[in-house]
């Protein structure tokens, strides 16, 4: 992941400081403001760097192993509708 530059770095914190917003939000604000585009992961982690922000363990992917479930016979899942008449 590129770094940000010292300058990058200056207008975050600034922008930090004046709006009090999230990475996300912040994101826009400085496109928006100072016409410069920083992802807001890249936004997030300069921010955790320097304290301005934490981590929130809810918010976080839970990475669960995929399952796939097998059955012995193919159709032992079948369903039949007794409703349908043949005829």
């Amino acid at each position: 992941m590129k770094e940000l530059s010292e300058e990058e770095k200056e207008i975050v914190r600034e922008a930090k400081m004046k709006y009090k917003l999230g990475a996300r939000r912040l994101e826009k604000v400085i496109e928006q403001v100072y016409g410069i585009y920083i992802p807001h992961n890249r936004i997030h982690k300069y921010l955790l760097e320097e304290g301005l922000a934490k981590e929130e363990p809810r918010k976080k992917r839970r990475r669960k192993p995929y399952i796939r479930y097998e059955r012995e016979h193919s159709m032992s899942a079948g369903h039949i509708d007794g409703s349908i008449r043949m005829g």
